[in-house]
């Protein structure tokens, strides 16, 4: 079918064809003359010897230009076929980007915007809301980097590429679980044992700050209240029970974000459980002051999801 006017070949149409070579066979020498042949029989043999010789050489110099014929066939061939693959490949990512093209600038810049006022917002919200003060940043980069991943989705669902907000997205994600898993201050200790029964104990002497992954919990809080100003010891963790030991004399305030219970333990073995109070975004809290005076000597905050055992000793 003729071409229309115009139109582009197709790659594989600027193929060369299969080379051929064009060879005869090779010339074969003369019979030498026997042990009683005549010299008119030898010169003749000679003569045929000459021109076998001549026709011999002109064979393997014609052979060898056709094999280097065939060579430079055979790679104009190749350089065509991977030419040819290469523009099919391009076509194809021509096509892809066509159907799925990049996300617009405003969208970018959009979520961008977006990601600053949510880790504002969170590092903000942070402390007033959970009572734990350190993690500000954290929550911060969590809140960029889940900012990110709604609109990479949302970029997908609409058959949009968003390649440089993918980059981001990774890069905050990694930076979250970095600032996550770094201390808040030198008194930091980092509990991230998730063996079934692994437990902390702690006695603090100053303000500190402790996270655990699950197990239980001891916090003995004699050097705290016997320190200078008003310490202030945070504990964040998941499953298992939590028991802070108080000295009988001492006072001490206890925040507790938690779904259960805070169980408080007189010296003469009374117990008083408190029960959390509902609070919109944060669960249940509980804030209550233990011991005779009416001044904490410090102060326990605690984000959980078991109960807290507060035990009142005698020292």
């Amino acid at each position: 079918m003729p071409r229309r006017p115009g139109s582009r070949p197709h790659p594989r149409a600027l193929l060369p064809t299969t080379p051929t070579v064009a060879t005869v066979a090779e010339p074969t020498a003369p019979p030498a003359p026997g042990a009683g042949a005549t010299d008119r029989e030898v010169t003749d043999w000679r003569a045929r010897q000459a021109q076998w010789k001549a026709e011999h050489d002109q064979w393997k110099q014609r052979l060898s230009e056709d094999m280097r014929t065939v060579k430079a066939q055979r790679s104009a061939q190749l350089r065509a076929q991977a030419s040819a693959a290469n523009a099919e490949a391009e076509a194809r990512r021509v096509a892809y980007r066509a159907a799925n093209p990049r996300v617009g600038a405003a969208v970018g810049w959009l979520a961008v915007g977006l990601a600053l006022v949510a880790g504002a917002l969170a590092a903000a919200l942070w402390g007033p809301l959970t009572g734990l003060p350190g993690y500000a940043l954290t929550a911060a980069l969590a809140a960029a980097t889940l900012v990110f991943g709604v609109t990479i989705l949302i970029a997908g669902i609409a058959r949009r590429r968003s390649g440089f907000l993918i980059f981001l997205g990774i890069l905050l994600a990694a930076l979250t679980v970095l600032a996550a898993l770094l201390p808040t201050s030198p008194a930091v200790r980092l509990d991230a044992s998730i063996t079934a029964g692994s437990t902390l104990s702690a006695t603090p002497a100053a303000s500190a700050n402790y996270l655990q992954a699950v197990g239980d919990t001891t916090i003995d809080l004699t050097k705290a209240v016997t320190a200078s100003g008003t310490p202030v010891v945070n504990l964040a963790k998941g499953p298992g029970p939590t028991t802070v030991i108080v000295p009988a004399d001492s006072t001490v305030r206890v925040e507790a974000a938690t779904a259960s219970t805070v169980t408080v333990t007189d010296p003469s073995g009374g117990e008083q459980v408190h029960r959390c109070d509902p609070e919109p975004f944060s669960g249940c809290s509980t804030d209550i002051l233990v011991g005779p005076g009416g001044t904490p000597e410090a102060i326990v905050r605690v984000a959980q999801i078991d109960a807290v055992r507060i035990e009142r000793v005698q020292k």
